[in-house]
């Protein structure tokens, strides 16, 4: 999917991830673990990431990074 330049937060985005990584791609899917209800607040989207390992978490205007420990 193309994503056009009236969609700058969307866009601005997708480049800074190829900036960083290289590829310029983000995949959307369901946010939830197997078997519980999907993410429906911030804190939620939180505990999932903590949960589930996830690296990064964009909330809004924000990119949540998950640090090694």
């Amino acid at each position: 999917q193309m994503v056009g330049e009236e969609n700058k937060k969307y866009r601005r985005l997708i480049e800074t991830v190829k900036k960083e990584k290289g590829l310029g791609i983000i995949l959307n899917t369901s946010f939830n673990i197997h078997g519980e209800p999907i993410v429906c607040s911030p804190s939620d989207a939180i505990n999932t990431m903590l949960k589930t390992k996830t690296r990064y978490l964009a909330i809004g205007d924000f990119l949540v990074e998950l640090k090694e420990r």
